[in-house]
């Protein structure tokens, strides 16, 4: 499996159609997040930006999963190949003996 940034440029201006779509949208990313697909998921203060992490066998895999997401109509990503994804809680990660 390889990993990929995906640099998601949201809409200027939020629409209500937009709105309605966000819980729908957070719920497929918990999802994919639980299931290990997405790995890290970010929002830019501005509400301009997402970046999130994903693992998937090619880019193209990547384009079929961001096509589930309930916003994808609204959204411009930028797919890009990464060599390697540190995240903080993976590496604070350990087994305990007790």
């Amino acid at each position: 499996m390889n990993q990929y940034m995906v640099v998601i440029k949201l809409p200027s201006e939020l629409t209500d159609e937009f709105i309605a779509l966000i819980p729908g949208h957070r719920a497929q990313v918990n999802a994919l997040m639980g299931r290990g697909i997405i790995t890290s998921y970010a929002l830019a203060l501005d509400r301009s930006m997402i970046w999130t992490t994903i693992v998937a066998e090619t880019a193209a895999s990547v384009d079929e999963i961001l096509e589930t997401l309930p916003l994808r109509e609204f959204i411009e990503p930028t797919v890009v190949p990464l060599a390697f994804s540190q995240n903080v809680s993976r590496l604070s990660q350990h087994v305990s003996l007790n």
